[in-house]
């Protein structure tokens, strides 16, 4: 998906999130229910995280995470992922948003009808049958700088936080989780790995402080753009999350996009849980 990045904008400490999302009537994620298991947690992002001078056409920063389990990434997942791949796209290929937007990059056929309708038919079957849980954070960006200002923190390490403390709810008492980033520039990923170490050791709502750390036992690591299932997940639906909060149309089902965000067990709220929209 487009990486465009403006200056660093800052903001100040996290508010609680309060804002209507996704209709309440989506039936629930499907979610794994393995004990004292170990999952994957990929990050990605969309839209400019410039406050500064946001873009008109799209004055939203999207941070979403994909939690899925590790075996089930390892095996099914990936395997299932290389089908869809062998029918449509061509060897080594990766799903990216910006390429397929753009057709490029081994998506040129997209721009013929039926094959992007086959396609995308396709494509949306393989996330609805894949089995993980969606978190998503948005934030206003001019809302936010009208409410706020310029302050603290980066929006990508505001709404990290936002997500890892959500991504605790989910798994705790499930097992150990390891979160992966795209890699981007040496002083942004030098700020993410140093937020991420802050919420690790307790700098969040959470308490007891050591629990995020029992859930986070090790580090984020940073990937380059692969074909990895959980990494082309996040790319594929940080977009189509904002896309709908603007009320545009995305290739991607807003249905499926629906039935995978994470929602609290007592009684299936998304709001606030698999979906916050800041400010």
């Amino acid at each position: 998906m487009p990486k465009q990045r403006g200056r660093p904008g800052l903001l100040r400490e996290p508010l609680p999130p309060a804002h209507p999302g996704f209709p309440q009537g989506a039936k629930l994620a499907p979610q794994n229910h393995r004990i004292m298991g170990e999952y994957f947690v990929f990050l990605d992002e969309s839209g400019d995280d410039n406050l500064v001078k946001p873009d008109p056409r799209y004055p939203l920063f999207v941070l979403v995470a994909v939690a899925i389990e590790k075996e089930y990434h390892n095996t099914t997942a990936l395997r299932e992922f290389a089908e869809f791949k062998s029918r449509y796209m061509t060897p080594g290929q990766v799903l990216h948003t910006v390429d397929m937007v753009r057709n490029q990059k081994g998506f040129q056929f997209l721009q013929d009808p039926a094959r992007r309708e086959a396609f995308y038919q396709a494509l949306n079957d393989l996330i609805a049958r894949t089995d993980f849980t969606l978190i998503a954070a948005l934030l206003d960006i001019p809302a936010a700088v009208a409410r706020w200002g310029v302050r603290q923190r980066t929006p990508y390490v505001y709404l990290m936080q936002l997500l890892l403390e959500r991504v605790y709810f989910l798994l705790r008492g499930k097992g150990t989780a390891q979160v992966f980033a795209e890699c981007r520039q040496p002083q942004l990923d030098a700020l993410i790995e140093a937020e991420f170490s802050r919420v690790r050791n307790g700098a969040t709502m959470i308490r007891p402080a050591s629990l995020m750390g029992r859930l986070f036992p090790e580090g984020i690591r940073f990937l380059p753009k692969s074909a990895n299932p959980g990494a082309e997940l996040a790319d594929l639906l940080a977009t189509p999350v904002g896309r709908y909060h603007l009320g545009r149309p995305s290739p991607i089902s807003e249905e499926v996009v629906q039935t995978k965000l994470y929602r609290r067990p007592a009684d299936g709220q998304v709001n606030g849980w698999g979906r916050i929209v800041q400010p």
